[in-house]
């Protein structure tokens, strides 16, 4: 993965904590960054690609903790992609 490529996912996760207006948090910020990664993988190039598919499947904020939360149809293990 290249530099750019590192600011692609960077911004696509900073416009998810823009859209539902909360601070970063490390527990949010990690599973955001690896659906970010898998979605690239998978062919998303763009900062507004990625940042609508996170903002689509991740409906933030949460009430309780953020690591028990799945999008909705997911199983645990499950990617949500």
């Amino acid at each position: 993965m290249q530099h750019t490529d590192l600011l692609i996912l960077s911004r696509a996760v900073q416009q998810w904590y823009l859209y539902y207006d909360i601070d970063p948090d490390d527990q949010a910020s990690t599973l955001l960054n690896r659906a970010a990664v898998e979605l690239f993988d998978k062919g998303h190039r763009s900062v507004e690609g990625i940042a609508t598919a996170l903002i689509e499947t991740y409906v933030g904020p949460w009430q309780g903790h953020f690591s028990a939360a799945l999008p909705v149809g997911t199983k645990a293990g499950e990617s949500p992609f």
